[in-house]
Order: C-alpha cells, then sequence, then structure tokens
C-alpha cells in the first residue's frame, strides 16, 4: 500500500518550489540593482515548520521563504551651510544652480582642497 503514496519530500511539498522559484527571482533583481552593492552576499533560505499532534501520528506543516537582499548603496553628496535670516540653511551642491545664499554673489561651486563630502546615509 506504501508504494502508491508519494513519500514526503521537497519534491511532493505542494508550494515549496512556487515560493523558492519566485523568492529566487527576487534576488536575482536585487543582484541586477545598480543601487545595490554588487558584490554583497545574498541569502534564500526555505523553511518547513512541523507541528506534530499529541499521538505522534500526523503533523501540521508551514512552508515559508525568505530572502536576504544586499544594501543600498550609499549616495555622497557635498552641501553648502550657511546662514539665511538668522537661521541656519544647506542646500546640495547643483551644478546647475548659479547663486546659493546671495543673490548678488557667485558662488564658487568647488570645493576646497580639505573639504570631505559628508555620507548622510552613514550611521554614527
Amino acid at each position: 500500500m506504501t508504494d502508491d503514496i508519494k513519500l514526503l519530500s521537497l519534491e511532493t511539498l505542494r508550494a515549496a518550489d512556487e515560493l523558492f522559484d519566485q523568492t529566487l527571482d527576487k534576488v536575482l533583481e536585487d543582484i541586477l540593482d545598480p543601487n545595490k552593492k554588487a558584490t554583497a552576499p545574498r541569502k534564500v533560505t526555505l523553511t518547513l515548520n512541523i507541528k506534530p499532534t499529541e499521538d505522534r501520528r500526523m503533523a501540521a506543516t508551514s512552508i515559508s521563504v525568505a530572502a536576504t537582499l544586499g544594501p543600498r548603496t550609499p549616495y555622497d553628496s557635498i552641501i553648502f551651510i550657511d546662514r539665511k535670516d538668522g537661521k541656519a540653511i544647506a542646500a546640495e551642491r547643483d551644478p546647475n544652480q548659479r547663486r546659493l545664499f546671495n543673490d548678488e554673489q557667485e558662488v564658487d561651486t568647488k570645493p576646497a582642497d580639505n573639504v570631505h563630502p559628508i555620507n548622510l546615509n552613514q550611521e554614527t
């Protein structure tokens, strides 16, 4: 009689292959995303939870698939800081911007040699 029954395996778990394929597609899209770090490792985890009954003759199962995707690439920028009407203000460097704080004074958008960009996305 057991010859007619398909024993439990990864092949016979309904939805496992579909869930895995969907998650793998997300990981592959993440790898191709130019805003993500190319060399960051990605991970797909397939989890099968099995909760047996008290008499140990049956069990409820739950299949889940999770992905660990790559981190976003930080966006580095240069900002200019000044005061206007007594309030501190900042503006991101924009090569197309002619004047930044004062309509009568040209602003040099080239940073000084000792100025380093601030990574606004980096945790301190």
